[in-house]
């Protein structure tokens, strides 16, 4: 049986997997410290690799390769980490296919983590056959990925369908951690979640007052228990993500937008008034574009290894 090594790089967590073909074989998930830097979680990756082949009795002889998702920009023709934001800003300077072959003797490609999330579900999820899509990530970033007529898109330069999240939607809004000014990621996002409540107007009325708050989790659960205020900010987030999502639907006109990542965990908090908005306000002539949520869950971007392997 030949395999694929998965790796995911997020903004907080890591992920490594077997995969063979459309199944997803093992998985285990690794939690990261705030701007972790990528030398020092590379040992933890390769302990990890070799104790998911071990319980799974494979040799390495049995695996094809390694695939990298990493949250960063990338150049996919030198196949090297070229730009960072926040995250992983040693990764530049790592030669990671170098790093492969000394300790397993394996190829390895790397793709940004969102477009390879699209080339999961585009291989064996929710955009199976599909000719053209964009993809969204909300984790503690906001990644972006496009399919153009059945190809993941990719441009010389590397940024290039990747900043989907940095779409300006507020010109007098925060600035980006990317240094540009109000974003789709400044103005509603996990990372921006905290700064966004602190400045919100009564926000003293509100159960989330003083709270660390982890993430939108938090927020839902107050929206669901009645919090007034806590409703204001999911409508305001729901705002904010239509207005860049109707830009991107705009740019690549696609047929699909897919949404993951761990926001979409609680997808009747997000989905049916997103789509309203989005189908109230863009300009479509074909038709109201589909809005869904990524069919593989939270590991979309290892099913990407095997088509990335393959030079999909």
């Amino acid at each position: 049986m030949s395999v694929a090594v998965a790796i995911e790089l997020g903004g907080s967590h890591a992920a490594v997997g077997l995969v063979n073909a459309h199944t997803l074989i093992a998985v285990e998930d690794i939690s990261l410290t705030p701007k972790a830097q990528l030398a020092r979680v590379l040992p933890n990756l390769a302990i990890c690799i070799r104790r998911l082949l071990a319980q799974n009795n494979l040799a390495l002889n049995q695996v094809s390769g390694i695939g990298m998702g990493i949250a960063a920009l990338v150049d996919w023709k030198s196949n090297r980490v070229v730009g960072t934001n926040g995250k992983y800003s040693d990764a530049p300077s790592i030669d990671l296919v170098g790093w492969s072959k000394e300790n397993f003797g394996l190829p390895l490609r790397l793709e940004n983590d969102a477009r390879m999330g699209l080339l999961g579900e585009w291989y064996g999820g929710g955009l199976r056959n599909a000719d053209s899509a964009i993809m969204l990530t909300f984790g503690t970033g906001i990644g972006c990925a496009a399919l153009v007529e059945g190809k993941v898109f990719r441009s010389s330069q590397p940024q290039g369908g990747c900043l989907g999240g940095h779409i300006p939607v507020n010109l007098n809004g925060r600035t980006c951690s990317c240094g540009a000014v109000g974003c789709m990621e400044a103005e509603a996002s996990t990372w921006a979640l905290p700064h966004i409540l602190q400045g919100w107007p009564c926000i003293e009325t509100s159960t989330l007052f003083g709270n660390t708050l982890g993430g939108f989790k938090e927020l839902f659960d107050a929206v669901a228990e009645g919090d007034l205020v806590a409703e204001a900010v999911r409508r305001h987030c729901i705002r904010v993500w239509a207005a860049g999502i109707i830009g991107l639907i705009h740019v690549y006109g696609p047929s699909k937008v897919l949404l993951g990542g761990g926001v979409m965990k609680s997808p009747e908090m997000v989905i049916p008034d997103l789509r309203a908005f989005i189908h109230r306000h863009a300009w479509t002539p074909a038709g109201p574009v589909e809005i869904q949520v990524a069919s593989l869950g939270p590991h979309s971007a290892l099913y990407g290894t095997i088509p990335l392997l393959e030079g999909r």
